[in-house]
């Protein structure tokens, strides 16, 4: 719990207070287990805000929750995985509170080309839906990789006691990377990372401005490596990396 908070505003020599938070109850809770000789996770997280709102702090949400299950397994000494998680918001609030969130740089209603969108200034509650599946390899000498896919849709809504810099999106990922393990020469490591991100999503207000269309695929290959480099010593030599 937190208590009021307010700030002093000096006009003409008089000093008056004013509420810049009200008291508030957080509450946030989590519980995971393992299984299969710590090989499988399976957990769960609630959390809860609620505002004691008077007029002077109206355009805050008056309540928000969310909560989420999440579930990860690795096979083969944990060189293999399978991620999986989903995650629900509810916020309410007055007509206002709600309107700015709509507004808001996370969520964009009011952006030119969300035609599947529009701010509606009746709205007193968001709910929204997110979530996350991926597999891959991780545990290889040389081979890694990942692909999966996530979402997060227009209406969630985080930011009350977590963090969500954008909202309304779905993207589809794949990740490949190969690498060395020991010294190839001079070169310490090498390792060659090839990323594809599919992304659907309503373009924010900076593209807007330039009036540039990124969603689809974009293609990324970095190579790179470092060099091992000997530092002469009368006493030894050293090894820096």
């Amino acid at each position: 719990m937190t208590s009021k908070e307010f700030t002093e505003i000096s006009t003409n020599g008089e000093i008056s207070e004013s509420l810049a938070e009200p008291f508030t109850n957080y509450f946030v809770g989590r519980i995971q287990k393992d299984f299969n000789a710590k090989n499988t996770f399976f957990g769960g997280m609630f959390t809860a805000t609620n505002r004691a709102l008077t007029p002077e702090v109206s355009e805050l949400r008056k309540a928000a929750y969310s909560g989420g299950l999440d579930f990860k397994h690795q096979w083969k000494d944990r060189a293999y995985f399978l991620d999986a998680n989903i995650v629900m918001s509810h916020v309410l609030g007055s007509k206002e509170a709600i309107k700015q969130t709509q507004e808001n740089l996370t969520h964009l209603f009011n952006r030119i080309d969300a035609s599947h969108l529009e701010v509606d200034p009746n709205r007193t509650s968001l709910t929204g839906t997110g979530g996350l599946f991926a597999i891959g390899k991780v545990g290889g000498k040389h081979i890694n990789y990942e692909t999966g896919f996530k979402w997060v849709s227009p209406e969630l809504e985080l930011n009350d006691i977590g963090f969500l810099r954008s909202a309304d999106e779905m993207i589809q990922f794949f990740n490949m990377s190969y690498r060395t393990i020991k010294p190839v020469g001079i070169f310490r490591d090498i390792n060659a990372t090839i990323s594809d991100n599919l992304q659907l999503s309503i373009l924010r207000a900076i593209i807007i401005e330039f009036n540039t269309n990124l969603t689809g695929p974009r293609v990324l290959l970095t190579i790179g490596g470092s060099i091992l480099v000997l530092l002469i010593n009368p006493a030894f030599f050293q090894t820096v990396f």
